[in-house]
């Protein structure tokens, strides 16, 4: 409730913000991400995870998420779930995570599961996040090799306005060539 009844209000009156929200966790903050995604939805747009220790309390959030996944539950969210070459149950814990997210999770529910073979729990959060956020704004970027039609470009910015729920605009720098 902190994040969102208090430190939100508090950001978005002093800066500018989109209002598209994503929540960023490592470890036991993943953990704290990937429960807040399957208790309070509605708190954040994305979640992206840096080894989330879905290992705590018997794979707990695993059972949370196939139960409210067969409520029918609707969810319009992104979730990037990451670990390295650890020692600490956590390889196997997202796994698992990631087999109910497989076989049950919902169609809006968009997510990704990256392995990241040369990290280790200490490097993760760095290649994760840079990922997580590659991941969730694919499609954002012009391609470089040739600007599109101008209706093309509306119609890429209209529909990365559907998907992430608010007006996107590309930066006035990328049209003028600057």
């Amino acid at each position: 409730r902190f994040l969102t009844t208090e430190l939100r209000p508090y950001l978005e009156g002093r800066y500018r913000t989109e209002p598209y929200r994503i929540l960023i966790g490592w470890s036991l903050g993943g953990l704290f991400a990937v429960h807040a995604l399957l208790s309070e939805p509605d708190s954040f747009d994305a979640f992206i995870t840096a080894s989330p220790s879905l290992w705590w309390d018997n794979k707990a959030e695993s059972a949370a998420a196939a139960k409210l996944f067969d409520s029918g539950a609707e969810l319009r969210r992104f979730l990037y779930l990451s670990h390295g070459r650890e020692n600490n149950g956590i390889p196997e814990s997202v796994q698992a995570f990631a087999t109910v997210l497989g076989r049950k999770a919902p169609p809006g529910l968009r997510w990704k599961l990256d392995y990241l073979a040369g990290d280790n729990h200490g490097s993760v959060p760095a290649r994760a996040i840079h990922n997580g956020l590659e991941s969730l704004f694919s499609g954002w970027a012009v391609p470089e090799d040739g600007f599109p039609a101008a209706a093309d470009l509306e119609n890429r910015y209209a529909a990365l306005s559907m998907e992430f729920g608010f007006t996107c605009r590309p930066n006035e720098g990328m049209i003028n060539g600057k």
